[in-house]
């Protein structure tokens, strides 16, 4: 028996469920007790694709899984999955990625209860509501925002996001953003925004309206942000909601309007005439000495 024997005989009796899928999400190999676990025959899984086979809800987590897995890496999720007859069961996947740049998953049940499958259904429903409603929020809206995991890992941004950021960071459109880390999109990160994350992912919400920025480049940024950490359905911070906006036009709109308002007090102080100002009550407010 030659090596690749010994293998496939190792796969097909091993007594975890084991999936092979491709990068394109094509199903490449099952072992027997893949087959028995979830129904399928090994006839069904030629034409089965992981979407398949994971909840819809479930199914946000495939690209985290696929950009953050390296050789040697292990990723574990718990997963609802969909047997062959239509019934769900929960499972811990443990997956890894192999010589062949394919994922293989290890699947192991931890619940497969009717009644609470049912539960965790609804549970699913209202959560992938949820998560639709966030994500049209973010895909539309006019503000820098974007939503990160836990492990500072990008799960959505926005369009203004991009447009904002790009030019500082290593990524360039949104399908690099996304599945990517933060400290990755922006290498440069100083020790205060660091400080700054890990407040928020305990629990912090943090404002600052007005703060200048220097980014990479040289270039002076004047920024207004907010960072809102937001919980999971234990109630457990499951990330952080970041909005920023560059408010250069707006620093420089007053500055320019302090500036006039000196310039017109220097006029107006130093005029050879008397000038004197007064409110709606005609109370004088204002005198230049040639008026006093």
């Amino acid at each position: 028996m030659d090596t690749n024997q010994r293998y496939q005989q190792f796969f097909n009796e091993a007594p975890d469920a084991i999936v092979i899928f491709n990068r394109d999400r094509n199903v490449i190999d099952t072992n027997n007790a893949f087959q028995e676990l979830l129904g399928y025959s090994k006839e069904d899984t030629k034409s089965l694709k992981v979407n398949d086979i994971i909840s819809a809800f479930d199914q946000q987590e495939i690209p985290i899984i696929e950009s953050n897995l390296t050789k040697n890496k292990r990723i574990v999720n718990k997963l609802i999955l969909h047997c062959f007859d239509g019934k769900q069961l929960v499972a811990e996947v443990s997956s890894t990625l192999t010589s062949e740049n394919e994922i293989m998953s290890i699947i192991r049940p931890i619940v497969d209860d009717v009644s609470i499958v049912d539960e965790l259904r609804n549970s699913e429903r209202n959560l992938l509501l949820a998560h639709q409603k966030l994500k049209l929020f973010i895909d539309h809206s006019t503000s820098a925002v974007a939503l990160f995991d836990n492990k500072m890992v990008c799960l959505n941004c926005s369009q203004k996001w991009i447009d904002d950021w790009a030019f500082f960071s290593t990524k360039k459109i949104k399908e690099e953003f996304i599945g990517a880390n933060y400290f990755d999109i922006f290498p440069t990160i100083n020790k205060k925004w660091n400080d700054i994350l890990v407040r928020a992912l305990k629990g912090e919400v943090i404002i600052n309206d007005k703060e200048l920025f220097t980014s990479p480049t040289g270039e002076n940024l004047w920024l207004r942000w907010k960072i809102h950490p937001w919980h999971n359905d234990q109630n457990n911070v499951g990330g952080v909601m970041l909005f920023t906006d560059i408010i250069n036009d707006e620093v420089n709109t007053i500055k320019a309007l302090q500036e006039s308002e000196k310039l017109n007090r220097n006029l107006v102080a130093h005029s050879p005439m008397g000038i004197v100002i007064q409110n709606l009550n005609q109370e004088i407010v204002f005198a230049n000495p040639k008026a006093a």
